[in-house]
């Protein structure tokens, strides 16, 4: 027989009373159990499966650090803002979590910054090749 695990979603302790007799209590923490018999029940019911959040979680996007950092170093720059970089122009780990207000590991903030210097100097050179051909 198939089970699967269920829990209520509002978070109290869910009573399932079946015609057939069956009684079922979900509890409010933890995961309970259900045979396959109850489970249009648990779900008509208000409760989720722990097959859900599996697929709920698969279908997250995943966010690439390295670009959400990329970014907000280039905006900075483009902005004059200096609060997330030092007073040698470099960023600063501390400042780049507080504004993006999630995880990020030296690492990755070292390889934005290496994007970031590359951008630049695209556009510095791109800008140059511009005020060139004005002057022509």
């Amino acid at each position: 027989m198939n089970s699967k695990k269920f829990k209520p979603a509002s978070g109290e302790a869910v009573r399932l009373a079946l015609l057939s007799g069956h009684i079922f209590v979900v509890e409010a923490t933890g995961w309970t159990s259900l045979p396959e018999f109850a489970w249009k029940h648990a779900y008509a019911n208000g409760c989720i499966s722990d097959d859900m959040i599996k697929n709920l979680v698969a279908e997250t996007p995943k966010i690439d650090v390295v670009n959400e950092v990329t970014q907000l170093l280039v905006e900075a720059i483009e902005n004059n803002d200096d609060r997330v970089f030092d007073k040698q122009g470099y960023p600063k780990l501390a400042a780049i979590k507080e504004a993006l207000d999630m995880q990020v590991t030296h690492s990755q903030m070292q390889t934005a910054w290496k994007q970031v210097k590359v951008l630049t100097e695209d556009s510095i050179i791109e800008e140059a090749e511009e005020a060139d051909l004005d002057i022509k």
